[in-house]
């Protein structure tokens, strides 16, 4: 049932694309220079229009106004780091909190529907989480009203549109020149990016306007796309730790146990560590090697690296290599392993061979092997 659109509301838009329209800063907007944060709050409604066409008045208010004359606290003139950056997003908060309250106030919104609008932009759904950084519009006075589960999961949908069509827009409008500024961590931003998105949200990535150099970066990520929904499933977040073990775990190119970890990266603390991988490999994420030696091996799932192999593994020291096969005989050998499984009524997810025996160094010191040659 289409739900009948408030008369305060086009006024309300209309206002907040008057004062976008001010902005000095010009961008390209299909061949047309145009005022930066106008361009930005069209963006935002069209994205906000294919997400969620049911859209609440407070949705299409915050979406049209989350970036309200951002130019006119310019992160310039704060020093720069992470503490003048700090500043500068209280000052800009505090100030676009103080000028869209009083706009939309101004134009007959209801206080119900401004106090809304400020936990979606500040992406505080339930006051309690909110705190004293957070956003909060009021028409006259600071609202105390607590809020219903219903209406809080409400919000919360609410809130995630809004967050899918941010990261939308930012890929759109900002995508290439953070490509070209960040150079290599550009990768970084896009995975962070993507991880604040809904599936539903990631799901309309194929269509939005994106530069080449955008779309093959946000190609890259998919992996970690994978991985933040893995861990989804699991009511798992994909931290900053778990990321930085990941990467580890990427870089090593074989199975490495925690101890490797540690050492490759003295900031991680042993006990975070351990819940972390404990934590990926439930999710299917990492999975264990099982060694003869003292230390467990990890390794990213395979369908994550794309890189199909099989194991090495020293029965002394515990070292495991990856080693690939001839695509002959990896035919060869599917082939074989389906035979076998159906024969005993077995179903076959996928197959893996780790050769025991001694590494080069073992086999240097004369260390005899105690399952030299098996295969499992």
């Amino acid at each position: 049932m289409k739900v009948r659109t408030p008369a305060w509301l086009g006024a309300a838009i209309e206002a907040i694309d008057a004062a976008n329209a001010q902005d000095p800063t010009l961008v390209d907007d299909a061949g047309v220079a145009r005022p930066k944060e106008l361009v930005h709050a069209e963006h935002m409604t069209a994205w906000l229009d294919r997400l969620d066409p049911d859209a609440s008045p407070a949705q299409r208010l915050a979406a049209r106004a989350h970036h309200f004359r951002r130019w006119t606290v310019p992160r310039s003139e704060f020093p720069d780091g992470r503490a003048g950056y700090l500043r500068w997003r209280k000052q800009a908060r505090q100030r676009h909190a103080e000028e869209v309250s009083a706009l939309l106030s101004d134009h007959g919104v209801p206080a119900e529907v401004i106090d809304e609008v400020g936990r979606i932009v500040a992406k505080a759904p339930r006051r309690s989480e909110r705190g004293d950084s957070g956003l909060k519009l009021t028409a006259s006075e600071p609202h105390s009203v607590d809020i219903d589960p219903p209406q809080a999961d409400s919000l919360e949908a609410e809130v995630q549109t809004h967050e899918d069509c941010l990261c939308l827009t930012f890929f759109e409008l900002q995508g290439l020149d953070t490509a070209a500024r960040l150079g290599d961590k550009a990768a970084e931003v896009v995975a962070k990016t993507l991880e604040k998105m809904s599936a539903h949200g990631r799901s309309h990535l194929d269509r939005a306007d994106l530069d080449p150099a955008v779309r093959e970066l946000i190609s890259s990520a998919q992996s970690t796309v994978e991985i933040i929904e893995r861990l989804a499933d699991a009511d798992q977040r994909f931290t900053a730790q778990r990321r930085r073990i990941v990467s580890l775990l990427l870089g090593a190119g074989r199975p490495v146990s925690m101890p490797e970890l540690l050492d490759a990266d003295p900031d991680l603390a042993q006990s975070s560590v351990y819940r972390n991988l404990v934590v990926l490999e439930q999710a299917g994420v990492v999975l264990r090697v099982v060694t003869g030696s003292e230390f467990t091996r990890y390794e990213l799932a395979e369908d994550l690296t794309g890189h199909h192999h099989h194991h090495l593994v020293c029965v002394v020291c515990g070292k495991v290599d990856d080693v690939t096969v001839p695509d002959a005989l990896e035919r060869q050998l599917e082939a074989t392993l389906s035979a076998l499984a159906e024969a005993h009524g077995f179903a076959i997810d996928d197959h893996r061979l780790d050769a025991l025996g001694r590494c080069a160094a073992c086999i240097a010191t004369a260390i005899p092997s105690l399952a030299c040659g098996r295969l499992r």
